[in-house]
């Protein structure tokens, strides 16, 4: 991707693949594509460091919905 002048950057982290596949995360913003490499810090351009925390939160908030769809089973 190219660089842009007067673009703000963030730093991100994004962990390393507990199953060991992925060395890096795919991210997409408005048609703009970045591969980021997992377990170092890396500057990217804000909107994709926002984009990666907002796909976190929704993963976390996905994950309670289920464990408490998970918790009100009732087996026969």
């Amino acid at each position: 991707m190219a660089e842009q002048k007067n673009v703000k950057r963030e730093a991100l982290l994004v962990p390393l693949d507990p199953n060991g596949n992925a060395e890096t995360m795919f991210l997409c913003v408005n048609g703009k594509n970045m591969l980021i490499k997992r377990g170092e810090n890396v500057e990217v351009p804000a909107e994709f460091a926002e984009v990666y925390r907002n796909a976190q939160i929704q993963q976390a908030a996905a994950m309670q919905v289920q464990r408490a769809a998970m918790s009100q089973d009732t087996f026969i």
